[in-house]
């Protein structure tokens, strides 16, 4: 009997946010309230794309951030090349694109999180050479601190 006041002693003293006074309803048919309820996320309606259009959406996305970066504008260049990877990302020559553009805009800290995915999962064989410059400009970027 001790055990049971001390139990329900120490849920009545719970640490709770909000201090609410409890009423017991009056009978037994209770119902939720239902305005305390998360409301959820509506599902999205966008149709899923097939892998051709999200490549041929990459593909303009690409071409215009290579025109961005002609014009030596690198914050756009670099977020639509961010797209385009978004679209393929098992192209990781765009993480590698995104990395350099966000480099070259002063933003150090997605530089580092694009030059670590691509030195991570970039193909060897495939981008040697880019592999050994983006590990080269990421020690630098580490050493350097954003």
């Amino acid at each position: 009997m001790v055990v049971m006041v001390v139990v329900a002693t120490l849920g009545a003293t719970s640490a709770c946010k909000r201090k609410e006074e409890v009423v017991a309803p009056k009978d037994d048919t209770w119902v939720p309230d239902e305005t305390r309820e998360p409301v959820a996320a509506a599902p999205s309606t966008t149709p899923e794309l097939s892998e051709d259009e999200r490549m041929s959406k990459a593909k303009t996305f690409y071409a215009e951030a290579e025109a961005e970066a002609a014009r030596s504008n690198w914050s756009a260049a670099a977020g639509l090349y961010e797209q385009a990877y978004y679209l393929v990302p098992a192209k990781h020559g765009f993480a590698l694109k995104v990395a350099t553009a966000s480099d070259k805009a002063g933003d150090c800290t997605k530089a580092i999180s694009y030059f670590e995915h691509f030195v991570t999962y970039a193909d060897p064989e495939k981008h040697q050479a880019d592999l050994k410059s983006a590990k080269q400009r990421l020690g630098e970027l580490k050493k350097k601190g954003c």
